[in-house]
């Protein structure tokens, strides 16, 4: 059975080798005048770890895919052309065996790789900086400050995701912003924690990652509930200490009836009538 990336790895090379008539921005990526390496800035696909491109060398125009996590790659097209241009051949490899290699060092396939994932990380590049801002923040005790780096980072996040790189950048945003939340409600600030996992709430409501909601659901559940216990807390207190005040209310009451001048002063009322 073909894992997910193999299928990906299927469809994308239909998609992009069957026709390879379409519009191009070619960027040069060496400085060598008789060796020119292009990269096709135009067709590059990202999906998750993988980023899917097109490059050029000489007479040669390949489509592959690089894996910049582990810095391995594979060609899985190669089209070869004539010197006016003509299209010659056409090679792909076959899909049911294919597997990323590592790349050679001080290779044409290695400047190309490096090009790419210079791509794949750069789109990522305003994440990372406000994460290591609300690391910053929180070294100073800055909570409010790296709350807003969070927000900021898990809204990153969800554009990265549409960019094809999947869910792993949200749900480390989503992670730290659970960990945060978690160091209020340590700290006894239950109405904080709760307000950061309202907003959490919302911010999974819609992206199907059903762990997160139930872990999110979960804490959101403890804290209301310890609110509501310190609320009823507080409530039996001031109960008991209205009593209380009650209590020695009718017990001042009850000696002023009984002392000797009230008493007098009652009789004297009377007499003058």
């Amino acid at each position: 059975m073909k894992s997910y990336k193999t299928k990906l790895i299927i469809l994308l090379t239909i998609l992009f080798a069957i026709s390879p008539a379409y519009a191009a921005n070619w960027e040069i990526i060496n400085n060598k005048s008789n060796n020119k390496i292009y990269f096709d800035l135009q067709n590059v696909v990202i999906n998750n770890a993988l980023i899917f491109y097109w490059s050029k060398y000489k007479i040669l125009k390949t489509w592959s895919v690089s894996d910049c996590n582990v810095n391995q790659f594979a060609i899985l097209t190669t089209l070869k052309y004539d010197s006016n241009g003509k299209l010659i051949s056409k090679k792909s490899k076959d899909v049911n065996s294919l597997a990323l290699e590592p790349i050679v060092p001080d290779s044409i396939a290695e400047s190309i790789h490096n090009y790419a994932c210079k791509i794949y990380f750069k789109n990522t590049d305003k994440w990372n900086e406000l994460m290591i801002s609300k690391e910053n923040a929180l070294k100073q005790n800055d909570s409010n400050t790296a709350f807003s780096s969070l927000k900021e980072a898990i809204d990153e996040s969800l554009k990265l995701k549409k960019q094809g790189y999947g869910e792993k950048y949200f749900i480390e945003s989503v992670k730290a912003t659970i960990s945060l939340a978690e160091s209020y409600k340590n700290q006894g600030m239950l109405n904080e924690a709760m307000f950061i996992y309202d907003f959490l709430g919302s911010a999974v409501d819609n992206e199907g990652n059903y762990d997160l909601k139930n872990e999110i659901s979960s804490n959101r559940q403890e804290i209301k509930s310890k609110i509501f216990l310190i609320q009823r807390q507080e409530e039996e207190k001031q109960e008991k200490i209205k009593q209380q005040q009650s209590d020695i209310t009718a017990k001042k009451q009850f000696y002023q009836s009984q002392n000797p001048v009230n008493a007098l002063n009652s009789i004297f009322q009377l007499l003058r009538y």
